[in-house]
């Protein structure tokens, strides 16, 4: 069964999922704010959500030439276990 969420933070977009006890998390650096339908950000790209992952949104005017992501993925062993 294929679960997928956001679990996002402060100037950091990330999105988790799960299939098959494989748990996969997709994150980058970047934050996309708009007020009233005007862009506020810091940042010159925006993160986009996509139902299967996060890209970056490049703008015609977009002048930063890297960027920052990661990626990571673990076996879910037992979600009620507990190491001491």
């Amino acid at each position: 069964m294929l679960k997928s969420g956001p679990n996002s933070g402060e100037r950091f977009a990330c999105i988790e999922i799960e299939d098959h006890g494989i748990e996969v998390s997709i994150a980058l650096e970047g934050e996309t704010d708009y007020i009233d339908g005007h862009r506020y950000s810091q940042y010159d790209y925006d993160d986009v959500y996509l139902e299967n992952g996060l890209a970056f949104g490049i703008f015609p005017d977009t002048e930063t030439s890297e960027y920052l992501f990661g990626v990571d993925w673990y076996e879910i062993v037992d979600k009620h276990e507990v190491i001491k």
